[in-house]
């Protein structure tokens, strides 16, 4: 392999070497005209540049690549990460996501949670809000707080192969029209009511 070495000086357009390889139609660069620092480096097909500038430093290539044993990145100002394709984060270990104000999740098509156990904690107060919600468990659901409240603004459904109401003091059933339905039917309590 034979190179092409070439160093170009002048007082205005500053310093440029030149490495060419003929044979590979390969060619790296390196420019400095008082203002920026050019590292560039092509072949017949690809072009990757390195522009250094007082004020910011702009990477252009087709694959950018970091191998390193730790990573930091920090920003005093706004960080933003685009990919016009997909974008993948992995960890083998642990991964934590947190900000000190808002955060937002947000998707245009499915937004999919999974792990083995998945949790949701408001310190305040915890929404889940769609059109249509659904929560099913291939074996036990429960929903428990101080005060419980299930309401359908139209109709409220409760079924199940076996349906049970109870209250540790006070069972209350009430409505404009009550209707207790069955094929066997028992009221039982030291203390029943069935209105006047």
């Amino acid at each position: 392999m034979s190179l092409e070495c070439q160093i170009e000086l002048d007082k205005k357009g500053g310093i440029k070497i030149t490495v060419i390889d003929a044979d590979g139609n390969k060619s790296q660069t390196i420019e400095m005209d008082g203002s920026q620092l050019v590292l560039t480096v092509k072949d017949q097909s690809n072009t990757s540049t390195i522009t250094q500038k007082p004020d910011q430093i702009t990477i252009k290539c087709d694959k950018f690549m970091i191998d390193a044993k730790e990573i930091t990145t920090k920003s005093s100002e706004a960080t933003k990460m685009t990919a016009d394709g997909t974008m993948d984060l992995t960890s083998t270990q642990n991964m934590t996501l947190k900000s000190s104000q808002d955060a937002e999740v947000s998707a245009t098509a499915n937004l999919n949670l999974k792990g083995q156990i998945v949790k949701a904690a408001g310190q305040a107060q915890a929404e889940l809000s769609a059109p249509q919600v659904s929560v099913k468990a291939d074996a036990a659901v429960s929903v428990e707080g101080a005060t419980a409240s299930v309401q359908g603004k139209t109709t409220c459904d409760v079924k199940g192969l076996m349906v049970s109401l109870k209250g540790d003091t006070v069972t209350q059933v009430e409505g404009l029209m009550t209707t207790v339905k069955g094929q066997l039917t028992n009221v039982n309590g030291t203390l029943v009511n069935l209105g006047s």
